[in-house]
């Protein structure tokens, strides 16, 4: 079994896996936001001028608002599942809680596009 040398938060399992994801899906979709209102839109429309250093301070201030807006735990069956390397690992990690990966999977990737309204 390999373990996470780089792990520096606590892991999160079943219900709190859930909320986890969704918080950190809706974090990341806030920033995803501001990013491409930089590379998209002109500062009078909401967006920002990366070429004007201010509003680049701008810009730069929301992402770190909302990535520090990332919980405080790491759900163990999506990071299992991110660190799998082969089809075997990967279907190990999925069959051993399948409603778990499948509701932590898709609870990261609804709250992310929430964001987007």
């Amino acid at each position: 079994m390999k373990h996470n040398k780089a792990a520096t938060k606590e892991y999160a399992d079943n219900w709190e896996s859930f909320t986890t994801e969704w918080s950190g899906g809706l974090a990341r979709g806030k920033a995803g936001n501001v990013i491409l209102a930089g590379a998209l839109f002109p500062e009078i429309l909401g967006g920002y001028d990366l070429d004007d250093e201010e509003s680049t301070e701008k810009m730069a201030a929301k992402l770190v608002q909302y990535l520090s807006d990332e919980p405080e735990k790491v759900s163990r069956i999506m990071t299992r599942y991110s660190m799998a390397r082969t089809s075997d690992e990967i279907a190990y990690t999925i069959w051993s809680d399948p409603f778990e990966w499948a509701s932590s999977l898709a609870a990261g990737s609804i709250s992310q596009m929430l964001a987007d309204g």
